[in-house]
């Protein structure tokens, strides 16, 4: 039996949708460009991590320099007062 459309003339349009393999191939460029920019973040913000952390084991070091420093000096004091 036809349809109105078929009976007056007018081609039904056809319904499309996107081949699975097109589809497929969509999401694999996606993955691949999600996960090299992953990659790319990753890699930034391990790179400033490590840079953090560099800087604050220089500024531990000289922490710990002061430190001796300072707990000397007030060492040769408290024996110079107590003499």
């Amino acid at each position: 039996m036809m349809n109105e459309a078929e009976h007056h003339g007018i081609e039904p349009e056809p319904r499309a949708r996107p081949c699975p393999s097109a589809i497929d191939g969509m999401l694999h460029i996606y993955r691949i460009v999600s996960g090299i920019a992953l990659i790319d973040f990753e890699r930034s913000v391990k790179g400033e991590l490590l840079d953090l952390a560099e800087k604050a084991c220089q500024g531990c070091v000289l922490l710990i320099h002061f430190l001796q420093y300072y707990y000397s000096t007030l060492d040769k004091i408290s024996l110079a007062v107590s003499c």
